[in-house]
């Protein structure tokens, strides 16, 4: 069974290895609390990223611009989604960005 450590090492990771592949776009993975476990900023892990808490609950993705900042405090302008598993939400993944910009990327 895996542990968290060894999930959260996985997933930062995975986050400094696909911001590679996308010209050092910042990239976020949330737990189910919104909390950052794994950033390209690591500074920011073990935040909370109250559009990824949005993202988990509501099952939908979110894009956060300039002016829907000051709704979700601890986020950035960017693209957010759901990170699922097997069908089921396990957390969210998000990107810094123009939402239209990286939308598409952040389904990599």
């Amino acid at each position: 069974m895996l542990k968290i450590a060894e999930l959260t090492t996985f997933c930062q990771d995975l986050v400094e290895a696909v911001s590679k592949l996308l010209g050092g776009r910042t990239i976020n993975i949330m737990d189910l609390d919104g909390i950052i476990i794994a950033s390209t900023e690591k500074n920011r892990i073990g935040t909370l990223h109250t559009g990824a808490r949005h993202v988990v609950s509501s099952g939908h993705e979110l894009a956060i611009t300039e002016e829907l900042l000051p709704n979700y405090p601890g986020t950035k302008v960017g693209y957010n989604m759901p990170l699922t598993f097997r069908g089921r939400i396990i957390g969210a993944i998000g990107m810094f960005g123009i939402p239209e910009q990286v939308r598409d990327m952040a389904q990599l």
